[in-house]
Parts: structure tokens; sequence; C-alpha cells
């Protein structure tokens, strides 16, 4: 069974793009889409005492197949509070969206075959 890597000499979606260019071998790529809590941010609150926020990432888990082996590189598309409005939220996903879409463009260009999949 193939492990997983998470550097092995690729440690950004760069280096797929480009070694894909180079058409050595051929790679397949699976995406997932993941939001993840993170610590709390201790913020002053006026004189008296501080606020916790909660906060969250966006984030993309990029798993590329070459040969036998799977290498995973993972990319943060957004940070954001838990606590902001549903519009604001909405705003920052489609940020999100925007970006991956941009991410997505290059992959294409490389011609690496992936399903793709919005936050």
């Amino acid at each position: 069974m193939a492990g997983t890597c998470r550097t092995a000499g690729y440690g950004r979606l760069e280096d797929f793009i480009q070694r894909a260019q180079k058409g050595r071998k051929k790679l397949s790529l699976e995406i997932s889409l993941r939001k993840e809590t993170v610590k709390r941010l201790k913020l002053p609150k006026g004189k008296k005492g501080t606020h916790e926020l909660e906060t969250y990432l966006l984030i993309a888990d990029y798993t590329f197949t070459i040969g036998k082996r799977k290498h995973t590189v993972s990319k943060v598309y957004m940070f954001a509070a838990e606590e902001e409005s549903e519009a604001l939220a909405n705003e920052n996903r489609t940020i999100a969206n925007a970006r991956l879409r941009m991410d997505y463009d290059r992959l294409k260009a490389a011609n690496i075959p992936f399903e793709e999949k919005f936050f």
C-alpha cells in the first residue's frame, strides 16, 4: 500500500505544477476541502479584560499521486472569525473560492486531471 509523504521534495503546489509541465511522470490529484477551528484569539475589550474570538481556516488538501507514491500539500485559502455575520461568512467563502479557481486554472494549464470542489 502506498504511503503519503508530506514533503519529500514537494512542499508547494507550484512544485507539482512544474513537475507536470516537464512531463516526466503522469500525476493524478485528489482535492479535499476542510474548515478547521483554531485557537481562540484574545482581543482587548475596553479597559476591562479581554474578549475571546474563535477563528477558523478554510483549507484545501491536495493529494498528488506519482507512480505509487502519494504527496499531500495543504494550502490555507481563508482565515476568519467564527462570530462573523452570515453575509461576511458568504463573502469570505466567495473570496476563498476565487482563490481556489486561480489555482485550479494553473493545475488545468499543467494538464493535471482533478475534480473541482468549492467551499
